[in-house]
């Protein structure tokens, strides 16, 4: 039921603006082995990262494990970035798996502030502290826009 929660949020907060959005993972397979990928993927300058555009679901997961078994590892990890999570920030519940998408989603020098941040706290890295660190969730880099701010989180 949780899932499905997160899920009616996830699709209601994004609606139209899931399929802009841009999931990455770093890279654990031989390069070769992702070239072969749709064109909605695609490596990143560095070739350090793969890059997906969109949502993936799982009937388009299991079809891309199957085509490129490879690929595992890197589909696996955009394919969980692609999914709500479950969490509460009223009684702290699940907030660590908040705090990863949102480091999964940093780049520059926000990663820096973040680690920074998170490594210095306990566990119990408090949501005033994620808002505080000013980091969009969501930001479309083409259009130079905003669709989801965490500090407007209550």
């Amino acid at each position: 039921m949780l899932d499905k929660k997160a899920s009616y949020f996830y699709d209601g907060l994004l609606g139209v603006h899931q399929a802009d959005v841009v999931h990455r993972t770093f890279v654990t397979s031989e390069i070769k082995h992702l070239a072969g990928l749709f064109p909605d993927f695609w490596l990143d300058d560095s070739e350090a990262f793969l890059c997906h555009k969109g949502t993936l679901d799982d009937a388009s997961y299991t079809q891309l494990v199957d085509t490129y078994p490879e690929a595992r590892d890197e589909l696996s990890r955009l394919r969980e970035q692609s999914r709500a999570v479950c969490c509460s920030a009223r009684y702290g519940f699940n907030l660590n798996a908040v705090k990863a998408k949102i480091a999964q989603k940093t780049t520059g020098k926000s990663v820096l502030r973040l680690g920074q941040s998170v490594s210095t706290a306990s566990s119990a890295f408090s949501w005033s502290k994620v808002k505080a660190l000013g980091l969009p969730v969501f930001f479309d880099q083409e259009k130079n826009e905003l669709i989801f701010d965490v500090e407007t989180v209550e």
